[in-house]
C-alpha cells in the first residue's frame, strides 16, 4: 500500500484546502514534516486515518465521534472534507469523506446538519465503488486488509502509540495483541469450554439427584434401608421379587371373594321373586271386586265426552253476543262525541279533512326552523365582525414585524465578524494558557540546567585538580630520571637547576581517565538541559506571539465581550428566522400572509351566506303566515283539523264493526244448535246439563285407565315363567340383602388389595428399569465431565498444564516471539549488537493477573536481562522503533503479505542525543530501500539539517495553518 496524496479542507487547524502530493518525495524516499508545536503536523496523519476509517483516535471523544475534526475557523458556509488517494497492488483509489457538521441551508434561511458522507472510486474514473460510510468501511477493510488499530501500528506510528507496545505490562500487551492478531477467539474458546464444563457438571449433578431422589422415595414409601453405592440394581431385584409374591396372594383372595358374592346374590334373587308373586295375587283379587262400579262410571263419562264436544260452539255463540253488546256501546259513544250536527256522510268528511292536513303538514318544519335560521343569520354576522377584527390585528402585527426585522437584520450582519473575532481570541487564549503552563516547565528546566551545570562545574574542578596532580606527579618522575650533563627529555637543557618534586599521593593515568569520564558524563545533562531551555524559551516566545503578548486575564475579558457580541448576533439571526416563520409560515404552521388570505376568503363567504339566508327566511315566513289562518300557529291549525277527522273516523269505524258483530252472533248460535243435535242431544241446553268440568273429567278418565292398567299388569306378572316353580319355603329378603352386602364388602376389599399389589408390582418394575437407565447415563455423564474439566483447567493454565499459561496467553506469546525475532534483526544493528529483546514468562502471578507476555532487554555488556523501563530515552526510542518495525512486518504478513510502500513516524526524535539520532537516521535510511517512502514528523534542528526533502506546516496571521513545501 502506498499513500499518494491527501487533501484537507476545513479540517483541524486547516481552514482552507491544503493538498500534499507524497509522490513528490518518491525520489528521496525520506521526507520531514516540520513546523512549530501546535501548527498541525500530526493533523496530516489524522486526515489519512480519518479518510480510510472515518475515525481519528487522537480526537475521538466518547459519545461524539470526530466531534473536533471540523476546523474552529470554519463558518457555516465552509465545508469540511478529506480526499485521500492511495495505491494497492498497482491500482489507484480515491476516498472522499466528510463528518457531520452544521451548515447554512441551501434554500431558505437558518442552518441544518450536513450528514456524514463517504465514497470510494478509482482515480482513473468510472462509477463509485461504494457510496455510504458503512459500505466504504467494508470496502477499505477488504482492500487494505488492515483494521484501524493495525493501520496505526504498522503504517501510521502516531503520537502516544510508539512506545506503548514496548513499555506495556502483560495485560496491556495481551489486549494489543488480541486487537492486532484476532486471538480473542481463544479466550472465547476458554469461555465456551468452561460453559460446557459447567453444563456437564450441572447435567451430572441433576442426573445424580434424580436417581438419588427416586431411590429415596422408594425407601420412604416402603420404610426400607437405603442401598449401598453400586448395589442399587440388586436392591431393586429383591423389592421386585417381594412385590410379585404379594400380587399372587392378592389375586387368589380376590377369586375366592368373588365366588362367595355370587352365592349371596342368587339367594337374594329367589327371595325377591317370592315376594313379587305374593303381591301380584293380592292385587288381582282387590281389582276384580271393583268391576261393577267401573262399568257404570264408563257410561257417565261417555255422555260427558259428547257434551264436551258441543261446549266450544256454545261458548263461541255466547262470546259473539257479548261482543255485539260492547260495539253497540261504542257506536253510541261516537255519536255523543259531536257537539253539533253529525255529518250526513262521515266517510266523505274523513277524506276531505285528510286532504287539508296533507297540505299543512310540510309547513310545520319550516315554521319550527324560522327561529333557528334567524339565529344562524345573527351568528354569521358575529363571525364576519370577528374576521374583520382579526384582519385589522394581522395588518398591525405585520407592520410591527417589519420594523423589528430591520433592527434584527442590522444586528445579525455583525455575526461573521463577531464569530471570526471570537475564534481569534479563543486561539490567543489557548496560546496564553499554554504559555502559563510552559513557564512552569521552563522554570523546572532552568532549575535542572542549574543543577546539571553545578554538577558539571564540580566534576570539571575535580578533573582539573586530578590533571594538575597527575602532571605534577609525572614531572617528579621525569625529574628523578635526570642526569647532570644529560639533556632534559622535555626541554633539552643540560642543566637542571630546580628538578620537580612531589610528595603527594601518586595519580595514575587510570585515575585521570576516570575523572575525565565523570566530567564528560556530567557534561551531557548540561547540554540536554540547555537544549530543553532553548526549546521551551522558543516555544514560549511563539506562544506569546500567538497570544499577542496579552495575559490570560485580559484575553478572558476580551473573550467574554466577544462571546456576548456573538451571542447577540446569533440571537438576532435566530430572531430573523422566527420573524420569517411568523410571516411566511413553515411546515408546522401557516404564516401571517397565508392567514390574511384565508380570512379574506372567509369574510367574502360569510357575507354571501348572510344574504342567502335572509332571502330564504323572508320567503318561508310569508308561506307560514298564509297557512295558519286565524290560528296562532300552523301546528294549532293542524291539531284542530285532526280532531275533527278523528271524530268522523271513530263513527265510521264503530258502525262498520257493529254490523259485522251482529252477523257473527247469529251464525254462532245456529252452529251450536246443529252440533248438539249431531251428538244425539235434544237441544243445546240438554247437552250443557251433562257437562263435567274438564279437570274432573280428565281425572276420572285417568282413574279408569289406571284400573285397566293395574288389572292387566297383575295378570301379566302372574303369567311370567320366572314366578313359577319357586321354592315353597319363603326366604327372608332382608337377611338375603345383608348377606349380599357382606359378600360385596369382602369382594371389594379383595379387589382393592389386588389392584394395589398390581400397581405396586408395576411401579417397582418400572422404577428398576428407570434406575438401570439412569445409572448407565450417570456413568456416561461422569466420563464426559471428567474430560471437559481436565480440558478447561488446561486451557486456563492450571494443572495438568505444567507451564501454568492460559491458552490465549500462550498463543499471544507465540505471536510475541515472532515479533521479537523480526525486531531484533534491526535492534542488533541499531545498538551495535549490545541489546536484544527477549520474551519472558515471568510476571505477576496474582490471582486473575495475566502473565507470560513480559519483554526483557538482554544487555550483552553485562550478560543480564533487565526491564525496558531501565533504558535511557534514546535507547528506549531505538528499541521502540525496532519493535514497531518488527510488529509492522508480522502484522502485514498476517494480513496476506501486503506490501507497505509508505510509513509515517510521529514520535520521540527530540529525546535523542547526536549519536543515537545518527543511528536512528541510518535505520530510517535503510527503510526507504525498495522504493518505500518514509515520512518523519519532528521539529528537531538536526533532522532538518539531515533530511533535505521537507514539508513545513506554518500558522497564518489569522490563526489557521497552511502547508508549505520547503
Amino acid at each position: 500500500m502506498r499513500i499518494l496524496s491527501v487533501s484537507m479542507e476545513g479540517f483541524g487547524p486547516f481552514k482552507n484546502k491544503e493538498t500534499i502530493d507524497f509522490s513528490d518525495y518518491d525520489t528521496d524516499g525520506l521526507f520531514l514534516i516540520t513546523g512549530p508545536t501546535g501548527a498541525g503536523k500530526s493533523t496530516i496523519l489524522d486526515a489519512v486515518c480519518f479518510a480510510l476509517y472515518g475515525d481519528t483516535p487522537r480526537w475521538h471523544e466518547p459519545g461524539a465521534p470526530n466531534a473536533q475534526v471540523r476546523s474552529d475557523y470554519c463558518s457555516r458556509e465552509d465545508k469540511t472534507e478529506v480526499i485521500l488517494e492511495f495505491e494497492v497492488n498497482g491500482v489507484e483509489y480515491r476516498i472522499r469523506r466528510s463528518p457531520q457538521y452544521e451548515r447554512t441551508k441551501e434554500r431558505g434561511e437558518g442552518t441544518t446538519f450536513q450528514q456524514a458522507t463517504a465514497s470510494i472510486e478509482l482515480c482513473v474514473g468510472g462509477p463509485a465503488l461504494a457510496v455510504k460510510p458503512t459500505e466504504v468501511a467494508d470496502f477499505v477493510q477488504k482492500l487494505v486488509k488492515l483494521k484501524a488499530d493495525e493501520f496505526l501500528q504498522v503504517i501510521l506510528l502516531a503520537q502516544g502509540r510508539f512506545q506503548k507496545f514496548l513499555l506495556a505490562d502483560s495485560a496491556e500487551r495481551l489486549g494489543l495483541l488480541k486487537t492486532l492478531f484476532d486471538i480473542g477467539r481463544f479466550a472465547e474458546y476458554d469461555v465456551a469450554i468452561d460453559e460446557r464444563r459447567k453444563q456437564a457438571k450441572s447435567d451430572l449433578d441433576l442426573a445424580r439427584l434424580t436417581t438419588t431422589n427416586r431411590i429415596q422415595t422408594i425407601v420412604n414409601d416402603g420404610n426400607l434401608e437405603a442401598p449401598k453405592d453400586g448395589e442399587e440394581l440388586a436392591w431393586m431385584d429383591a423389592i421386585v421379587k417381594e412385590a410379585e409374591s404379594t400380587l399372587t396372594l392378592a389375586k387368589t383372595a380376590r377369586s375366592n371373594a368373588a365366588g362367595q358374592e355370587k352365592l349371596a346374590r342368587d339367594a337374594l334373587s329367589i327371595a325377591e321373586k317370592q315376594r313379587q308373586r305374593a303381591d301380584a295375587e293380592a292385587t288381582l283379587t282387590e281389582l276384580l271386586t271393583r268391576g261393577d262400579g267401573i262399568k257404570t262410571e264408563r257410561t257417565l263419562l261417555a255422555s260427558a265426552d259428547r257434551a264436551a264436544r258441543v261446549l266450544p260452539l256454545a261458548e263461541l255463540a255466547r262470546t259473539a253476543d257479548d261482543v255485539l253488546a260492547d260495539i253497540q256501546v261504542n257506536v253510541e259513544t261516537a255519536l255523543g262525541a259531536y257537539d253539533g250536527a253529525v255529518p250526513d256522510d262521515p266517510a266523505q268528511e274523513v277524506t276531505r279533512l285528510n286532504q287539508e292536513l296533507g297540505k299543512l303538514q310540510p309547513l310545520i318544519e319550516i315554521e319550527d326552523n324560522l327561529t333557528i335560521r334567524e339565529n344562524e343569520i345573527a351568528q354569521a354576522r358575529d363571525d364576519v365582525e370577528k374576521i374583520e377584527t382579526l384582519l385589522i390585528e394581522i395588518s398591525e402585527r405585520k407592520k410591527d414585524l417589519d420594523v423589528l426585522r430591520k433592527k434584527a437584520t442590522k444586528a445579525a450582519q455583525s455575526g461573521p465578524v463577531a464569530r471570526q473575532k471570537a475564534a481569534s481570541i479563543k486561539a490567543q487564549l489557548e496560546a496564553a494558557e499554554n504559555a502559563v503552563k510552559l513557564k512552569g516547565k521552563l522554570v523546572s528546566a532552568q532549575d535542572a540546567l542549574l543543577t546539571a551545570s553545578t554538577t558539571f562545574g564540580d566534576m570539571l574542578d575535580v578533573y582539573n585538580q586530578t590533571l594538575a596532580r597527575y602532571l605534577h606527579g609525572q614531572a617528579a618522575v621525569l625529574a628523578e630520571q635526570l642526569v647532570p650533563g644529560t639533556s632534559c627529555p622535555v626541554c633539552g637543557s643540560l642543566e637542571h637547576p630546580a628538578p620537580a618534586t612531589w610528595d603527594g599521593e601518586p595519580v595514575t593515568e587510570a585515575d585521570l581517565k576516570k575523572s575525565e569520564s565523570e566530567r564528560d558524563s556530567a557534561e551531557g545533562p548540561v547540554n540536554a538541559a540547555k537544549n530543553s531551555v532553548v526549546d521551551l524559551e522558543g516555544e514560549l516566545r511563539e506562544l506569546a506571539g500567538k497570544a499577542d503578548d496579552k495575559t490570560v486575564e485580559q484575553l478572558n475579558a476580551e473573550k467574554a465581550t466577544a462571546d456576548e457580541e456573538l451571542r447577540r448576533a446569533d440571537s438576532a439571526d435566530q430572531l430573523l428566522g422566527d420573524i420569517d416563520v411568523e410571516i411566511n409560515g413553515d411546515e408546522d404552521k401557516p404564516g401571517l400572509t397565508k392567514k390574511k388570505t384565508e380570512l379574506a376568503k372567509k369574510l367574502a363567504a360569510g357575507n354571501t351566506a348572510i344574504t342567502t339566508l335572509t332571502t330564504q327566511v323572508e320567503g318561508d315566513r310569508k308561506r307560514v303566515d298564509a297557512a295558519r289562518g286565524d290560528f296562532a300557529s300552523t301546528t294549532e291549525h293542524i291539531t284542530a283539523l285532526t280532531g275533527e277527522r278523528d271524530l268522523a273516523l271513530a263513527l265510521v269505524d264503530a258502525r262498520a264493526r257493529h254490523a259485522t258483530a251482529a252477523k257473527q252472533a247469529t251464525g254462532a248460535r245456529l252452529t251450536a244448535e246443529n252440533i248438539a243435535k249431531g251428538e244425539k242431544f235434544d237441544s243445546l241446553e240438554a247437552a250443557l246439563e251433562v257437562l263435567i268440568e274438564p279437570d274432573e273429567l280428565a281425572a276420572r278418565h285417568d282413574a279408569i285407565a289406571a284400573y285397566d292398567q293395574d288389572l292387566a299388569g297383575a295378570k301379566a306378572l302372574l303369567a311370567q315363567a320366572v314366578l313359577k316353580d319357586l321354592p315353597v319355603e319363603r326366604i327372608d329378603v332382608n337377611e338375603a340383602q345383608e348377606a349380599v352386602a357382606t359378600a360385596e364388602a369382602a369382594s371389594s376389599e379383595a379387589i382393592s388389595a389386588s389392584s394395589l399389589a398390581d400397581a405396586r408390582y408395576s411401579d417397582v418394575v418400572q422404577q428398576r428399569t428407570s434406575i438401570k437407565s439412569e445409572l448407565k447415563e450417570l456413568e456416561g455423564l461422569a466420563d464426559r465431565y471428567k474430560v471437559l474439566h481436565k480440558l478447561a483447567e488446561t486451557v486456563r493454565g492450571k494443572a495438568p498444564n505444567v507451564r501454568n499459561i492460559p491458552l490465549e496467553s500462550y498463543v499471544a506469546a507465540a505471536e510475541l516471539e515472532t515479533i521479537l525475532e523480526a525486531a531484533n534483526q534491526r535492534l542488533h544493528s541499531m545498538s551495535d549488537g549490545r541489546y536484544e529483546l527477549q520474551h519472558s514468562e515471568r510476571g505477576d502471578r496474582r490471582k486473575g493477573a495475566t502473565a507470560g507476555l513480559e519483554i526483557e532487554v538482554l544487555d550483552e555488556h553485562t550478560g543480564r536481562a533487565r526491564s525496558p523501563r531501565s533504558l535511557s530515552g534514546g535507547e528506549t526510542f531505538l528499541a521502540s522503533l525496532a519493535l514497531a518495525l518488527g510488529l509492522a512486518e508480522v502484522v502485514t504478513s498476517r494480513a496476506g503479505g501486503i506490501e507497505l510502500k509508505t510509513l509515517f513516524i510521529d514520535e520521540g526524535f527530540g529525546s535523542l542525543d547526536g549519536d543515537t539520532l545518527e543511528v536512528a537516521m541510518i535505520t530510517l535510511d535503510t527503510l526507504r530501500q525498495g522504493g518505500r517512502a518514509i515520512g518523519v514528523i519532528s521539529h528537531v534542528d538536526a533532522m532538518k539539517d539531515s533530511i533535505t526533502s521537507q514539508l513545513r506546516v506554518a500558522k497564518t496571521a489569522h490563526g489557521w495553518s497552511e502547508i508549505l513545501k520547503a
